[in-house]
């Protein structure tokens, strides 16, 4: 009988949690668009919403999709996509997530202009979220010149040490066999 009462407590709790509605919706992942800047204004962004036209998407979510220009989780791309509006916490910004499909708040608190919780629907008020997005892709092509100037100069000197090297390793080999047919005669 106790058996029975703990395993009905832990069942209990984890009925709401799969009847929750979170804002997931699968559909929205085939709405995803990775584009180069978001809306920065309100006019902006609802000229983008026309274009996406979110409405005319069938689907079986449980609430609306509308139209958002937000961030991915590794905040490298800005992402226009159809989903479910949602609240954002103060001092996070507003990103996709494809695997769960919904928009969520980005994992590290970094937005010091999200003073209060927002709706995701009003992500183009915090331009410092897109700000990072191109600050990283800055520092990625960068950060790809800077390993190519190296790559080059690190082939030139290995050519160089190759070169003058040759004679060094055919010694070194002979050196090798001489030693290995002395070991074997003994």
């Amino acid at each position: 009988m106790s058996f029975w009462l703990f395993l009905m407590f832990m069942v209990q709790p984890l009925q709401g949690v799969y009847m929750q509605d979170d804002g997931t919706c699968i559909e929205s992942r085939n709405t995803v668009t990775t584009v180069d800047q978001c809306p920065q204004n309100l006019s902006s962004w609802i000229e983008r919403e026309k274009i996406k036209n979110c409405a005319s998407i069938a689907h079986n979510c449980s609430r609306a999709l509308v139209y958002h220009c937000v961030i991915n989780p590794w905040q490298n791309e800005t992402i226009e996509v159809c989903a479910p509006p949602t609240k954002i916490n103060a001092k996070h910004c507003a990103e996709y997530n494809t695997k769960g499909g919904r928009i969520q708040d980005f994992s590290h608190p970094t937005c010091t202009s999200c003073k209060n919780q927002y709706e995701s629907t009003d992500a183009y008020e915090y331009g410092e979220c897109y700000d990072a997005v191109n600050k990283n892709n800055y520092n990625k092509i960068t950060e790809t010149y800077s390993i190519d100037q190296e790559s080059k100069s690190r082939s030139a000197v290995m050519n160089s040490a190759y070169s003058q090297g040759k004679r060094f390793d055919v010694i070194i080999l002979l050196m090798f066999i001489s030693l290995v047919s002395v070991l074997c005669d003994v």
